[in-house]
């Protein structure tokens, strides 16, 4: 069975977030690849409570997110 419009969009969607996210350095800021992704980086220097391998694990994340919801609207007005 082929597969639809909207299952070829997913697709191209998932496997663009993925390169980009390949494309950043363990260690290194996405801010720093993609500055036109805005999303909150939650990077606060003054605040030495947190473990700071934690917030940039959870920035990542938000980073996905964003990438994620950037991308998809650029595949989907195809």
């Amino acid at each position: 069975m082929a597969a639809t419009i909207e299952e070829l969009k997913r697709l191209l969607i998932n496997e663009k977030v993925g390169r980009l996210m390949a494309s950043i350095p363990d260690g290194n800021c996405p801010t720093a690849y993609y500055p036109g992704i805005k999303y909150v980086t939650g990077c606060d220097i003054s605040d030495d409570s947190d473990d700071y391998k934690n917030n940039c694990t959870k920035c990542k994340n938000r980073f996905h997110k964003a990438l994620y919801e950037y991308v998809e609207k650029e595949i989907m007005a195809l």
